[in-house]
């Protein structure tokens, strides 16, 4: 009988191994999922920034804005960290529930993102970005446009996996992923402007 016992937990403790991993994964690859959708949007305002007739400087910081959510931690400027709710206060299960459900998380990121990214989109040049809004991981997010007959932007980063598990580098030989969105739209700014594009 302690010999089945044993038998049973060593299976059981395979199988738990190779679910987490199945788990882990499909997080990553979920994840990975949403930073593509991202650059396909960024890629399609800078497009779209493009096809009505900004500059090259204004669709970069249009693509920039764009990127957000992919751009890893604010850097500039500093804000302090969101408290954690008083959830591990409670003396039981029950009322932990209780205080995660009447709890509205608030973000102090948020208002300063919200009211620098105006004044990031107004700056005249380069060397004002950085002191209006930065991040992390903006600099490995690039971009490229190119004008032939409608504007087509690609956008690009190589994202860094989060979850460092050593199995999972059997199936993922590298520790970030090149990952890319791309968009085109039709020139119409010259229909409204009243010249024919070359």
């Amino acid at each position: 009988m302690k010999r089945k016992d044993g038998q049973s937990l060593v299976e059981t403790c395979i199988i738990l191994v190779f679910l987490c991993l199945i788990f882990f994964g499909l997080l990553e690859l979920s994840r990975l999922t949403a930073a593509k959708e991202i650059l396909e949007y960024a890629a399609s305002c800078g497009a779209r920034a493009r096809a009505v007739g900004f500059n090259p400087f204004m669709v970069h910081k249009v693509v920039r804005v764009a990127s957000i959510p992919n751009a890893g931690p604010l850097l500039q400027p500093a804000v302090a960290p969101t408290p954690i709710a008083p959830v591990f206060q409670a003396q039981r299960p029950g009322d932990a529930w209780m205080m995660a459900l009447r709890a509205q998380p608030r973000s102090h990121q948020l208002p300063v993102e919200v009211s620098r990214i105006p004044l990031f989109l107004g700056a005249e040049t380069y060397g004002q970005l950085p002191a209006i809004l930065d991040y992390a991981r903006w600099e490995e997010i690039r971009h490229a446009v190119f004008d032939l007959r409608a504007p087509q932007v690609t956008v690009h980063t190589d994202q860094p996996l989060d979850i460092q598990m050593p199995l999972l580098r059997l199936f993922i030989g590298e520790q970030r992923i090149r990952l890319e969105g791309r968009a085109d739209l039709e020139n119409h700014y010259p229909l409204y402007l009243g010249y024919d594009t070359p």
